[in-house]
């Protein structure tokens, strides 16, 4: 995950909101959530490690994410 760029890290979340939405049935859906857990962790894990010391406004406030 380190190695592949933001905007790919946003495509794959973006990917899985499309597909996961398509889900009606609720055990399809808890499947497709375990199956992904793993790699959904790993971009949200290199996500804040890209974030960590750099200032982001959150509800108009600035700070320093840690």
């Amino acid at each position: 995950m380190q190695k592949i760029s933001d905007d790919e890290l946003r495509a794959k979340t973006a990917a899985w909101k499309d597909e996961l939405s398509k889900i009606t049935d609720k055990d399809e859906l808890a499947a497709k959530l375990n199956e992904i857990l793993p790699e959904a962790f790993a971009v949200v894990k290199n996500a804040c490690r890209r974030l960590y010391g750099q200032e982001i406004t959150v509800r108009g406030q600035p700070l320093k994410w840690r």
